[in-house]
């Protein structure tokens, strides 16, 4: 209903994330560092340098919040299966649209200016993709996450005959050669505009207010992106990156997270 959507788009567009600790010298601690420089050694191995962090997929992460933005008034948008969007999100935002759109209301969510990005959390999967399946794995998949490294393993029963677990390091190696994701975080700050009003009036700038909601505001957005890895691991640049989840509104959206702990087997 349309109080679900207000309570939707408050937390999605306006509550935001809260913003990361500040990286100044004695805030972030020593094993967040180490394991974040641990994260960026993976990543390199895979093709993407420590730098392209802080560069290129800072810039690419800005471009598909901006692309989110848009698409929340433009529906169609949000049903273009070739979109940077991650299907599960394009499912999330299509709903509260679709409330609008009966009711003869549109929603303009302008990105203003934004006035800060950093790189936030990274998170390797190994072993399979959203786009291939586990069917690499023979069937049931259980998930191994080493501790809080931010790297995960996905396995099959093939893999462990006779019930018995290998190595970390072993099942890593094998996990590795079958391909799989990168989850990045980006913490976006912007000055942000929405307006809420009847179809063809919501116009940013426009209009005399006297059947339109305005909000402006400054907000942190916490932008998950996520890219696939070939077997090797080798970043899948044809693929590039999608838009996975924005401010936690689907708890992740992590694939690795579909699958049981294998302490659970």
């Amino acid at each position: 209903d349309m109080g679900g959507f207000m309570a939707r788009c408050l937390g999605f567009m306006l509550k935001g994330a809260p913003p990361p600790a500040p990286r100044s010298r004695g805030v972030t601690s020593w094993p967040s560092r180490i394991m974040e420089w641990s994260m960026l050694q993976q990543m390199e191995a895979c093709g993407l340098p420590h730098a392209y962090f802080h560069g290129a997929f800072l810039e690419g992460a800005n471009q598909a919040l901006r692309f989110a933005a848009e698409a929340i008034g433009e529906p169609e948008m949000l049903r273009d299966a070739g979109s940077p969007l991650e299907a599960e999100l394009r499912a999330y935002m299509r709903d509260p649209v679709g409330i609008l759109d009966g009711h003869g209301l549109e929603l303009i969510w302008d990105i203003e200016e934004v006035l800060s990005m950093q790189l936030g959390f990274l998170h390797l999967v190994y072993g399979a993709t959203r786009s291939r399946g586990v069917e690499a794995l023979g069937g049931d998949a259980f998930r191994w996450q080493m501790g809080r490294s931010g790297t995960t393993v996905l396995l099959g029963e093939a893999d462990m005959p006779e019930g018995s677990m290998p190595r970390f390091t072993d099942a890593l190696f094998i996990a590795q050669n079958r391909g799989g994701i990168i989850c990045a975080d980006a913490f976006i700050t912007a000055r942000q505009r929405l307006m809420l009003g009847p179809k063809g009036t919501a116009d940013v700038g426009e209009g005399d207010g006297s059947s339109e909601i305005k909000v402006l505001c400054t907000t942190t957005h916490l932008v998950r992106m996520e890219a696939e890895l070939l077997p090797g691991p080798e970043y899948d640049e044809a693929r590039g990156w999608c838009l996975a989840d924005l401010n936690l509104a689907l708890r992740g959206n992590c694939f690795s997270k579909k699958f049981p702990d294998i302490k659970h087997r």
